[in-house]
């Protein structure tokens, strides 16, 4: 009997998927593509990909298909001139999960004559997206909308704005707009004003301040009495949500850091090891919290997609369905995250 084939390697799989994807000619073949890719990580998650991995692939080839819908859709407009796309959020961190939607913007140069030409095509991008499976954002923080569709000057201005006055929308704008990457276009735009931006964030100690507070106010849910404290309030009671108490509390902790020691690192771990090595975290505490980090993505992915949960739902869960050694190391792992918030707190004097 001839001997089962290994899977194949976990770099050949994505490099023939994003070889399909700069093939595509057309928006209908890239919707298949995006399907593809989707079908892809779930495949690469059954045979035991790592969290960190993984997001790094999906988000590598989603980078891959936002490119190829941009040459697609470069042909119907007349854009000109240096421009830059940029991925925000989980994308611009590279920690996209199996369930997204969009966070992005443009950068154009100073002097742009025709923004409507640009904000055009960032609507036939953004939709096209959309048609892919990667939903309209809500708060419509695209590249389509003119608010988000600005020159290089005048993204300064806003940044200068929302760090001059740290009031709840700017923290929320900051939460998102600070982790910024280049997706397409002229990449010096967005390496440009990243640089600006950590300079003047790293002088703001008000700004970094408030920003550490906004960092602490979703606490793990577990009690006292080592146990789970489930969310009874919400639309889905009994479960508890591991991207708002336990991703988002380490990644905004990790942004702190990195504007205050000007990290360019966008991604949370680079920034927590990156930390760890300018001395802020000790070295044992940054690997326990990436640890802790990588398996709570990995409960994240694990639930997109078993339960193929409703809109509402997608990282949601009941840690009663979880199996007992799942639901001890979840809990270490929101205790390690209580720790480094608690570690955040005495930085700042909170």
């Amino acid at each position: 009997m001839a001997a089962a084939k290994p899977i194949q390697s976990t770099i050949e799989i994505p490099r023939r998927a994003g070889e399909r994807i700069r093939g595509a000619e057309s928006f209908d073949a890239l919707t298949v593509a995006a399907a593809d890719v989707r079908v892809l990580a779930e495949s690469l998650l059954v045979h035991g990909m790592g969290a960190e991995q993984l997001t790094q692939v999906v988000t590598a080839l989603n980078d891959t298909l936002t490119q190829r819908l941009m040459d697609v859709a470069a042909r119907h407009h007349g854009i000109a001139g240096r421009w830059c796309w940029i991925a925000l959020g989980s994308e611009g961190r590279v920690e996209q999960t199996l369930a997204t939607d969009q966070d992005n913007a443009l950068i154009l140069d100073d002097g742009t004559p025709d923004k409507a030409r640009f904000i055009a095509f960032a609507d036939e991008v953004n939709q096209a997206l959309d048609a892919a499976g990667f939903p309209l954002c809500k708060g419509d923080i695209m590249a389509r909308n003119p608010r988000w569709c600005l020159t290089l000057a005048e993204w300064r201005t806003v940044f200068a704005d929302w760090i001059r006055n740290p009031d709840p929308d700017a923290l929320l704008h900051a939460a998102i707009f600070f982790d910024l990457r280049a997706i397409a276009g002229d990449g010096q735009l967005a390496r440009t004003l990243r640089d600006w931006l950590l300079e003047r964030t790293a002088s703001s100690p008000a700004f970094l301040r408030a920003l550490a507070q906004k960092a602490l106010q979703a606490t793990p849910p577990i009690g006292l009495l080592r146990d789970f404290v489930a969310d009874a309030e919400s639309d889905h009671p009994g479960t508890i949500d591991l991207k708002k108490y336990g991703v988002r509390p380490l990644v905004d902790a990790a942004r702190v850091w990195a504007l205050a020691l000007k990290l360019p690192q966008t991604g949370t771990t680079e920034r927590l090891r990156a930390a760890a090595r300018a001395g802020t975290l000790p070295e044992s505490e940054a690997a326990a919290v990436i640890e802790a980090l990588h398996f709570i993505q990995t409960q994240r992915l694990w639930h997109q997609h078993l339960e193929r949960p409703a809109p509402g739902a997608e990282n949601r869960i009941n840690p009663d369905a979880l199996k007992p050694l799942d639901r001890r190391i979840l809990e270490e792992s929101l205790r390690h995250v209580a720790k480094l918030q608690e570690r955040l707190k005495l930085d700042y004097q909170l």
